[in-house]
């Protein structure tokens, strides 16, 4: 896959997946040319077909316009390669950032305390973020938290979700329990899951072991 270049004049009503038109991705300046990377809009029909209706409200910009909005003077949006992004249900904004993750997203950048917003890119190496109110960004390692036995809570309901959903059962090859609670049983399906996937079999849920479900 490749950056491709558009004209907003000659093809902003071209089809670049089911859901998403050249348009959709112009520099908010009024530029003719657009650049945009093919793996972009293959993720973001995705989470499209994950989520539902999602808004652009920034892709591509020309460096006069990224420097005027503020952007970093290396943005990913001057490439083509990245997207702000807005989905109809704010309060799943975590749960797509996880998927976002999870189907191959280099760049995350999640605001779900002011703006509501993802920032997705497709830059080379890894670089996942969080805004604070203030719009000042801080560094995570994953939007999946690391669980262990003794964590409980919601995110154990989902592992135990997920691992059930795979067919995995507890040490008496009954049905898994979801209850939110990290037990032996939960530790059993996750170390056979992890050894199926080739993953280290340790029974620790770290981002490795989210992304392969």
């Amino acid at each position: 896959m490749a950056v491709k270049k558009y004209s907003l004049k000659n093809d902003g009503n071209k089809n670049l997946s089911e859901n998403f038109k050249v348009r959709e991705f112009r520099s908010r300046d009024g530029a003719d040319e657009i650049l945009i990377d093919e793996k972009l809009v293959v993720l973001l029909q995705k989470m499209r077909d994950k989520f539902g209706v999602i808004n652009i409200s920034s892709a591509y910009r020309t460096k006069s316009y990224n420097k005027k909005v503020g952007g970093v003077v290396n943005s990913q949006h001057i490439y083509g390669l990245a997207a702000d992004i807005t989905i109809s249900d704010n309060a799943k904004l975590e749960e797509a950032a996880k998927y976002a993750e999870k189907i191959g997203f280099a760049g995350i950048g999640l605001d779900n305390n002011y703006q509501m917003f993802l920032h997705l890119d497709t830059r080379k190496n890894k670089s996942y973020f969080r805004y604070r109110a203030n719009g000042s960004t801080y560094s995570v390692n994953s939007f999946f938290k690391t669980l262990k036995k003794g964590s409980k809570g919601d995110e154990v309901k989902l592992l135990q979700k997920n691992l059930k959903k795979a067919g995995y059962k507890n040490s008496r090859s009954a049905e898994l329990s979801v209850d939110g609670i990290f037990g032996k049983d939960t530790e059993f399906a996750l170390k056979k899951f992890q050894k199926d996937k080739g993953l280290v079999s340790d029974g620790i849920a770290g981002p490795k072991t989210w992304t392969a479900f």
